[in-house]
């Protein structure tokens, strides 16, 4: 039988310790948005995290290494053939005897508010072990971005001109009509300013690619405009995508709408949230009052002298993936954590409410989805 197993190149800088000279064998066991090939994991990206970390995996799609892996990935998400027509959660194996070390891993990086009543599949026939998503309470975080603080000088960063003549607000959308209801908090604030938005739910002649992800379009708008619509497509916990970190890597100041929690983490100043806005037309009138006065549209830029932006491909990948293989190598002998239901966790937080906040609704003008 031909396997697929991903054998990363070794490049350690020094001698392997003991604890971590035998790679960890992972076998990702679900397809990833439709395709079960190592490289809709990213195969070589992950050759090249697994060369810069010090502890190291080897990945697999074939199950016939099932028994025989240290940890079994399992990509939560809807899947299908016609994936947007079937979303039919991909099955789980009978659960294994005598594999007590071996760590079950629910994966995904999108949050449940699409297809929660496709998450009600996940039966709890096999308790995982592991979590490995978006929320800051799982066992192992694959964040879009993050920040941390600078412990000596700034490093440097791009700066904004105090004449800056960019437009004011762009952003870039591709999934139409999703549970947050920012197309229609979009359309309300649209009638009293300028908003370009991109991608396939945007305006006539400003088109990006949804697929393949880069960050040349971020890069582009940069130079043309001075606040970014970082509106999620979901109001879940701690779901803050790219959408918020891409448009500060490249000179722009998010206008975030997604939980009204999920920017507790961040840096006061590096951001406007439409939560602190009554309505869209409030929030409207404070962008146009920031774009004529420069002194205080510069005050975003001031948190770069105390915090360093983790970029999206660098939290996204390398820290997600080296620190999963790390945990991986470090657990303790005997070591074991069991989720009862994961889909209680991802759908509900274990509780009896949705983890998924109703949309924003110009009815309640209330300017924010609560």
């Amino acid at each position: 039988m031909t396997t697929e197993v991903i054998l990363p190149e070794q490049k350690l800088t020094t001698s392997p310790s003991p604890q971590n000279s035998t790679p960890r064998l992972v076998l990702f066991w679900s397809p990833k948005y439709g395709s079960l090939e190592t490289e809709a994991w990213g195969e070589g990206k992950l050759v090249e995290i697994m060369a810069a970390c010090p502890f190291k995996c080897e990945f697999t799609v074939d199950k016939s290494y099932l028994t025989y892996a240290d940890a079994v990935v399992y990509h939560g998400w809807p899947e299908g053939e016609q994936i947007y027509q079937d979303h039919l959660m991909y099955p789980l194996p009978e659960p294994l005897q005598g594999r007590w070390d071996q760590v079950w891993v629910f994966f995904t990086t999108e949050p449940p508010c699409f297809f929660s009543d496709k998450f009600e599949q996940l039966n709890d026939q096999y308790e995982f072990n592991w979590t490995f998503t978006y929320r800051r309470d799982s066992d192992v975080q694959v964040l879009y971005g993050d920040f941390e603080k600078i412990p000596t000088e700034p490093i440097e960063h791009r700066p904004i001109d105090s004449k800056d003549t960019r437009k004011l607000l762009a952003g870039m959308i591709s999934n139409c009509k999703k549970p947050s209801g920012r197309d229609d908090y979009i359309r309300e604030l649209r009638r009293f300013m300028a908003v370009d938005i991109c991608g396939e739910c945007g305006n006539p002649g400003c088109s990006f690619p949804r697929r393949p992800f880069t960050e040349k379009p971020f890069e582009m708008l940069g130079k043309q405009y001075k606040f970014w619509a970082a509106f999620e497509n979901s109001l879940t916990l701690d779901y803050v995508t790219e959408k918020f970190f891409l448009p500060l890597q490249y000179g722009m100041v998010p206008v975030y709408f997604g939980h009204p929690d999920n920017l507790r983490h961040f840096p006061p100043g590096s951001y406007i949230h439409t939560k602190d806005f009554k309505n869209p037309q409030a929030l409207s009138e404070h962008l146009m009052y920031l774009d004529k006065n420069p002194s205080e549209y510069l005050k975003f830029v001031e948190w770069r002298k105390k915090y360093r932006l983790i970029t999206y491909a660098e939290s996204h990948s390398s820290m997600a993936w080296c620190g999963f293989c790390t945990k991986l190598h470090k657990r303790a002998p005997g070591e074991r954590k069991t989720y009862p239901s994961v889909r209680e966790w991802f759908l509900r937080n274990n509780t009896n409410t949705s983890v998924c906040l109703k949309p924003w609704n110009t009815d309640r003008n209330t300017g924010y989805g609560l």
